[in-house]
C-alpha cells in the first residue's frame, strides 16, 4: 500500500509538472518569438512610414508635381550601400560625366582587372592599369592619388557614415577631382543622407527645366530644390524617377 501511495503521488507529480511546468517552459519563448515579430513589424512599418512623410512633404511644398508622384511607386527609405566606400568612390569617379551605360561598361573592366590582379578593391589599382580600363588621365590620377591618401583597408573611409552631410561633402571634395557632384552621389547613394541634392547633376537640370517649362507664360518663381529640405535627397530620387518613367517628360 505504501508502494502503491508513493508510486501515486510521483505520477501526481508528474502531472502537475506536465500541467504547470511546461507552459513556464514554452511560454517565454512564444513570448520571446511575438516580441521578434513586432519588433521586426514596427521597424518595417517605421520604415514605411518615413518614405510616405517624405513623398508627402514633397507634394505639399511642390504642388506642381503632387499628381506626378502619384504615378510612381514610393521610394524606400534611404540607407547605406553594403559597398566598401573606396569602392564606392572609383565607381563614382568613373562615372562622372558619362551615361549610364558607358559608366558601366568601364567600372565592369575595372573590376575585371582588379581580379586579375589580386586585389582586394579596384582604388589599389595603378595609373596604367586603370587607363587600360578606359579612363582618361584625370580619372586615373584622382583614383591614385586618392589610394595613395588612404591605404589599402576598405574600412578606411568608415567614420564617413557618422558624418553630416555637410561635413562629409567637404571631406569628400577634399581630394582631387571631386566636386559637388562626385560628393552628392556619394552622401546620397552609399551613406544614405536624405537631404542632399545633386544641383549639378545634368539630369536633374533637365527635369528642373520641363516643371518650369510646364509653366510658360506664367510668371513664378524659379524651381527651388532647397524648399524640399529635409527630404532633398528624396526630390532628387523621384525626379530621376519621373524622367526615367517618361511621365514628367511628356507632361505638357
Amino acid at each position: 500500500r505504501a508502494a502503491a501511495t508513493a508510486k501515486g503521488r510521483e505520477a501526481a507529480r508528474q502531472d502537475r509538472r506536465a500541467t504547470f511546468c511546461t507552459p513556464e517552459i514554452t511560454a517565454p519563448r512564444s513570448l520571446i518569438l511575438q516580441r521578434s515579430f513586432c519588433r521586426l513589424y514596427w521597424r518595417l512599418l517605421s520604415k514605411n512610414l518615413m518614405s510616405i512623410k517624405a513623398k508627402r512633404h514633397l507634394q505639399s511644398q511642390y504642388p506642381e508635381l503632387s499628381s506626378l508622384l502619384d504615378q510612381v511607386k514610393t521610394i524606400p527609405k534611404l540607407k547605406r550601400r553594403d559597398v566598401p566606400l573606396p569602392e564606392a568612390v572609383v565607381r563614382v569617379v568613373v562615372g562622372q560625366m558619362l551615361s549610364s551605360q558607358a559608366a558601366s561598361t568601364i567600372y565592369e573592366r575595372v573590376k575585371k582587372k582588379t581580379t586579375e590582379q589580386q586585389l582586394s578593391g579596384s582604388w589599389l589599382l595603378d595609373h596604367d592599369s586603370l587607363r587600360q580600363c578606359g579612363l582618361s588621365g584625370s580619372k586615373a590620377r584622382t583614383i591614385s592619388e586618392f589610394a595613395a591618401h588612404i591605404g589599402p583597408e576598405s574600412s578606411a573611409l568608415d567614420h564617413w557614415y557618422s558624418l553630416p552631410a555637410d561635413t562629409l561633402i567637404t571631406e569628400i571634395k577634399g581630394f582631387r577631382g571631386m566636386g559637388d557632384w562626385t560628393a552628392s552621389i556619394i552622401a546620397l547613394f552609399y551613406v544614405g543622407h536624405e537631404d542632399v541634392f545633386p544641383a549639378g547633376d545634368g539630369s536633374l537640370q533637365k527635369a528642373i527645366q520641363v516643371i518650369q517649362g510646364k509653366k510658360k507664360g506664367k510668371r513664378v518663381q524659379p524651381f527651388n530644390y532647397q524648399m524640399a529640405s529635409p527630404y532633398r535627397s528624396y526630390l532628387a530620387l523621384y525626379l530621376w524617377k519621373l524622367l526615367d518613367a517618361g511621365v514628367l517628360v511628356n507632361q505638357k
